[in-house]
């Protein structure tokens, strides 16, 4: 950003929901975390306590629908997978979808033991209008969304 001329940026490294932060910032921008995060309202709750106008959030998400050689997997549009509860049937399904998208999705591509402070596995993968839904939630305004990675991620702007 100082390169291209736009001054006072700052980059934060580190877990925002075990940092208080005494300011706001204009514009916040969060990728590949919420889904590993147990606890995704809260933080969700902690990005809008730092975020000063706009929020980009980028998060996997899940189809409501996927069926494959190894079943089929429904999920209503206001779900939400709670990727430790999966049955091995369930996991099998999910597994098949990942993979052929070439995915390495620990917790439903593979069993893992889940630990409340380990952020590796995937926690949770929501639907997209479960995604909106959270977001409004948490006290953010939907001002524009846009699907990627083959429908498998969602990328909101807030406000």
């Amino acid at each position: 950003m100082l390169e291209k001329g736009i001054p006072d940026c700052v980059t934060i490294s580190g877990d925002i929901c075990e940092t208080s932060f005494n300011e706001t910032f204009d514009v916040v921008h969060c990728s590949g975390v919420l889904y590993h995060l147990p606890d995704s309202l809260r933080m969700l709750d902690v990005l809008r306590k730092v975020t000063q106008e706009y929020l980009i959030l980028t998060s996997a998400i899940m189809q409501e629908v996927i069926e494959n050689e190894a079943g089929v997997y429904r999920l209503p549009p206001s779900g939400v997978v709670f990727a430790p509860a999966l049955n091995d049937n369930e996991r099998g399904i999910l597994k098949a979808y990942w993979e052929k998208i070439g995915a390495v999705a620990y917790g439903l591509t593979e069993k893992v033991t889940y630990a409340m402070h380990d952020f590796g596995p995937w926690w949770w993968l929501p639907t997209v209008p479960a995604l909106v839904a959270m977001s409004k939630a948490a006290g953010f305004e939907v001002v524009d969304q846009e699907l990627m990675w083959n429908n498998n991620a969602l990328t909101l702007l807030l406000k």
